[in-house]
């Protein structure tokens, strides 16, 4: 009867362990760099682009991380503040330069170049970049809300065309195909955009919504944004094609935005509760995970993942300082290393149980001479 509780436990833990192992993976949370800061972009060598806030909110100094380095970067055009937003396999990074003007900017390592704007706009941003240099984002008109999604070939700005009826538009992702995401407004509501060349295709609303938008695209072609409901709140979204999925939510959370894709299927993001306090989550599949947060924090985002897993963002805690923040994918046992463990942790019961049994089989006599 004994033997058979052992094995029916071993048996149990094995399939703990294996179930185990088949989660998601568990991720660490730490701070880059000092002060306050928010990472907005990774690569797959975990370069982490964003900003520092050396004085607060009102001037910003572009920053790259790595493992062993934090670099400061001069903004373009001689504009003395920047941002920077994503950054490709080649170490370029994309994002905007301001202080009396704004300009979208490229950062080859870490020499500026701005990149300008079409003719008409007096300002621009760009918010992504492929692997071929592509960069996307928005030229204005003296307003934020009169933008034209734009494409810069080198320093060269094209504009995207809108979908019919739109008067505006913003092209924040790009793949590595070249296909673009954004948004096209058609008067008080975007539409989430897709542009493959010079095609703009609207992709399809989810039930009981009235917008969207689309703020980053994969290899594979699935987008991630936001769709809007009727009373306000932004809904999570993947896009598979132009068919639209709603994300799940965390209990008690009544919105959410997905910032980001990689190319295998992950995504980021963030839900907020009623009360406004927002959560930096990873969906992964049909799951959805609350990221660790640092002590103290009030609200975290997640904004980037690479294919390697590693996310980014920023948080913020009690004491109102803002901190970009990597999540690294803890080092965990393969399912085969669990397996040999336990292979070794069964063997050794057997021994034990063994022994036990041989030696119950002992005279009195033979015991005392053993010293059992």
């Amino acid at each position: 009867m004994k033997m058979k509780y052992r094995s029916t436990l071993v048996a149990a833990t094995i399939a703990f362990v294996l179930n185990g192992a088949a989660q998601a993976s568990v991720y660490n949370v730490s701070i880059l760099g000092n002060g306050t800061a928010a990472a907005y972009g990774v690569n797959d060598s975990g370069q982490v682009v964003g900003a520092s806030y050396p004085t607060g909110c009102c001037s910003a100094v572009g920053t790259i991380w790595t493992s062993a380095s934090t670099t400061f970067l001069n903004g373009g055009g001689g504009y003395p503040n920047s941002l920077l937003q994503s950054i490709n396999s080649a170490g370029q990074s994309v994002g905007y330069s301001w202080g009396g003007g704004q300009v979208a900017t490229v950062w080859n390592g870490t020499i500026p170049t701005a990149l300008g704007y079409l003719a008409g706009a007096n300002y621009s941003n760009a918010f992504a970049i492929n692997n071929a240099g592509q960069v996307v984002g928005a030229s204005y008109i003296n307003s934020p809300t009169n933008s034209i999604a734009t494409v810069w070939s080198g320093t060269t700005p094209t504009a995207l065309p809108n979908l019919t009826g739109a008067t505006s538009s913003s092209a924040f992702g790009i793949n590595n195909f070249g296909q673009v995401v954004g948004v096209s407004n058609t008067g008080a509501s975007g539409i989430a955009t897709v542009w493959s060349g010079n095609t703009p295709t609207a992709l399809s609303l989810l039930t009981n919504t009235t917008g969207s938008t689309a703020l980053n695209i994969n290899d594979a072609g699935q987008s991630v944004g936001f769709s809007i409901d009727g009373a306000g709140h932004t809904l999570a979204t993947l896009w598979n094609g132009s068919t639209p999925m709603l994300l799940p939510t965390l209990a008690g959370e009544v919105s959410g935005v997905a910032y980001s894709i990689n190319n295998l299927g992950q995504v980021v993001g963030s839900v907020t509760d009623a009360n406004g306090r927002t959560v930096a989550v990873l969906w992964d599949g049909s799951s959805i995970v609350q990221l660790s947060e640092l002590t103290g924090a009030t609200s975290s985002v997640a904004r980037d993942i690479n294919d390697l897993g590693q996310i980014v963002g920023y948080g913020s805690t009690v004491d109102g300082e803002a901190n970009a923040i990597i999540w690294n994918v803890a080092a965990v046992p393969e399912p085969s290393s669990w397996v040999m463990m336990l292979i070794g942790f069964c063997g050794l019961g057997f021994v034990t149980y063994r022994r036990r049994n041989q030696n119950s089989a002992l005279t009195p006599a033979q015991a005392r001479e053993r010293g059992i």
